[in-house]
């Protein structure tokens, strides 16, 4: 966010960056400045994007290694985590799903196995885990990590 103001003062501005704002210009502005502002703050919010891409992918590897070792609780704690970093992805509401499944909590998984959807309608792991666990509890301990 860019903030544009005609009351450029220290407060306003200590303001505008508290609430997110990456710059703060004051009235009149150069349309150049203001171009290379915007060329400046997206080429970070690309960057900042690519390394939270990876600590997340970090995270969530250790969260499928947890669950795979069958420790529900620290498998749900790094799914929780990684949702800190990167609110976007399917991954970890396919990871919470799965522990909730393997919990017996049947309509926490779906609801979780939906979320993902809602962000990837095309993330086929909690397509099929929300597709198998209608089958409940026959194939409970049936699940798809997203490896």
């Amino acid at each position: 966010m860019i903030i544009v103001t005609a009351y450029g003062n220290v407060e306003n501005a200590v303001k505008a960056i508290q609430t997110g704002a990456k710059h703060f210009i004051e009235k009149p502005f150069d349309v150049d400045e203001m171009r290379a502002l915007v060329v400046q703050t997206l080429q970070r919010d690309t960057d900042d994007r690519k390394q939270a891409l990876k600590v997340y992918e970090h995270i969530i590897t250790r969260a499928r290694i947890a669950l795979k070792e069958r420790r529900l609780d620290g498998a749900l704690e790094h799914a929780k985590t990684a949702l800190t970093v990167v609110s976007d992805r399917p991954e970890a509401f396919n990871i919470m799903g799965i522990v909730h499944q393997l919990r017996r909590r049947v309509t926490e998984a779906q609801r979780l196995y939906r979320s993902a959807l809602a962000l990837d309608d095309s993330y086929e792991p909690a397509r099929r885990n929300l597709e198998n666990i209608s089958g409940y509890p026959k194939l409970l301990g049936k699940y798809e990590t997203g490896e």
